[in-house]
């Protein structure tokens, strides 16, 4: 068996003990086009439970820091990046990082997980509460890894190091890389109770070194808001045009793409979702309305209708 079908099999195994992930039934694929494949089976090692010790009442919070929340054998893992009006930047750490992909910077740091951990390119805004009465403090990268992390975030390099990168893959063909991601954003989303605007960030592809708003905020539409609509099979839209925005279904992936009018874009603004309401400084070029993976058709119109973007002066 191929060395990334053991690592994936034996993160699957790990989130379903959890028991808090629904797993997807999809044939994944192998693809390397690296050498590095061979450290890879070298370094590779059996990945063994944890159980987190008290909770850090404070700590002093800064650049590189290592953080832990508890949640079980797979805890969720994160490394600060910087502190920006008032919010904490952080990007996910994971320990399985031999399933990281090329935009993912792979890290030694001692931990009874793995003493080799990927920071994916997963990007949360948390609150310092949080941080500093639900976390654990685990230590601090060393400064060469998070000059290169903030270096890469900051647009001054392109690419991250090759020998301290994961693996590439081509998009959308379900390699392990990819469904690894998506994997790795679900589960760290119960953590969007303790994030300043209640949004959820991403960074799949290539960040966009050009624009202000490199990264995706994504919002789950409410189920039960959702059982509300009526819609039969083959009756499905594809987009449709709101009084400043446009939505445009995305079936595959399982979510609904929102594209403010240009004219908003770069303003803060307030998005009402049903009956929530999500403050975001600087209004993206799209943001992502997650769907619920137990609805198999979607009724545009119904969840446009119910949407609104209010910018504020």
């Amino acid at each position: 068996m191929r060395i990334l079908e053991l690592v994936f099999d034996q993160y699957i195994k790990a989130l379903k003990e959890e028991n808090n992930i629904e797993i997807m039934s999809k044939n994944v694929k192998f693809h390397t086009d690296r050498e590095e494949i061979k450290s890879i089976m070298e370094k590779i090692k059996e990945v063994k439970s944890k159980k987190t010790g008290d909770l850090i009442d404070k700590i002093f919070i800064e650049s590189g820091n290592v953080y832990e929340y508890p949640t079980g054998n797979l805890p969720i893992i994160f490394t600060i990046l910087e502190e920006k009006n008032n919010t904490i930047i952080a990007l996910v750490m994971t320990p399985f990082w031999e399933l990281a992909s090329d935009r993912a910077l792979i890290v030694e740091f001692n931990h009874p997980l793995s003493e080799t951990f990927a920071v994916l390119p997963i990007i949360l805004n948390l609150e310092e509460e949080f941080i500093k009465t639900k976390s654990i403090y685990l230590g601090k990268l060393n400064k060469e890894d998070f000059k290169i992390l903030r270096d890469f975030y900051n647009g001054k390099i392109k690419e991250l190091p090759e020998e301290k990168r994961g693996l590439s893959y081509p998009k959308g063909q379900n390699y392990y890389q990819e469904l690894f991601l998506k994997y790795e954003i679900r589960r760290t989303f119960q953590l969007q109770m303790f994030m300043s605007d209640k949004s959820f960030h991403e960074s799949y592809d290539e960040p966009d070194h050009e624009s202000e708003h490199p990264h995706i905020p994504m919002y789950t539409l409410p189920t039960k808001k959702l059982q509300e609509q009526t819609l039969k099979s083959g009756e499905e839209e594809l987009s449709y045009k709101g009084k400043n925005f446009t939505m445009f279904l995305n079936a595959k992936e399982n979510r609904i793409e929102v594209v403010p009018s240009e004219d908003i874009i770069g303003k803060k603004a307030i998005i009402k979702i049903f009956d929530e309401e999500h403050e975001i400084e600087s209004l993206p070029k799209e943001l992502y309305l997650l769907i619920p993976d137990e609805f198999k058709f979607i009724n545009l119109s119904y969840i446009g209708e119910n949407i609104s973007i209010e910018v504020k002066d």
